[in-house]
């Protein structure tokens, strides 16, 4: 069997509810495509986590941990955070907390790299126009400093998941002053990012006062 034909009957196969069945194939899969095809990493990767989700429907958490520790490399943020769930779920506290903090110190690099880069940009813009360099001239540059600008604002929406990820283990390690400490965080993004009044804001803020809402472990 190829690497494509094991990867479209463990689609099948998961299609038709056959989990267990469609585990094994999506392994063979992997197997196959890290083998023949190792510089696929985007269909590799794709692979990993249909075999993951589907390990994890049989009730297979240890199998679907093992899976990702094995294969996470330092910027796969997305199966460090994943594995920061999973590890919260079994109640390895430790490890989820370094899991979750690697991805926020990931994600915060960036932003402070992409927000100097904007800066740079809008002091050359300003230099410029004090040099006497018409406004219209500077378009394209306005225009890209928009860009980057809208570009890095949306990118900033990862911070609060980790926020309330972060108080979760906090909230299970027992310490409900740093978990507090991040749900604040949480608020105060989404006041920055939708304003103060919009209703979503509101609601949070309310939920936050009687000690509850979406970032409170259940």
């Amino acid at each position: 069997m190829t690497a494509t034909e094991a990867e479209e009957q463990a689609d099948t196969l998961l299609r038709e509810g056959k989990l267990r069945q469609a585990a094994a194939t999506y392994a063979d899969a992997v197997d196959h495509v890290a083998r023949q095809f190792p510089s696929e990493t985007g269909r590799l990767l794709g692979l990993r986590h249909r075999l993951a989700w589907t390990l994890l429907r049989t009730g297979r958490a240890d199998e679907v941990i093992a899976l990702y520790e094995r294969n996470r490399t330092p910027f796969d943020h997305h199966t460090w955070r994943v594995l920061g769930d999973l590890y919260l779920r079994a109640s390895r506290l430790e490890e989820a907390h370094h899991s979750y903090a690697t991805v926020l110190d990931w994600i915060q690099r960036r932003l402070v790299r992409e927000y100097v880069a904007m800066l740079v940009l809008a002091d050359t813009i300003g230099c410029l126009l004090r040099q006497g360099v018409a406004l219209t001239a500077l378009a394209p540059l306005r225009r890209e400093l928009h860009d980057l600008a809208a570009l890095h604002r949306r990118k900033s929406i990862g911070l609060p998941l980790l926020w309330t990820c972060l108080a979760d283990v906090h909230d299970a390690l027992g310490q409900p002053g740093t978990a507090g400490a991040y749900r604040e965080r949480y608020l105060a993004y989404w006041e920055w990012y939708l304003g103060p009044d919009h209703i979503s804001v509101v609601t949070l803020k309310a939920a936050h006062e009687r000690g509850g809402g979406p970032c409170t472990s259940s």
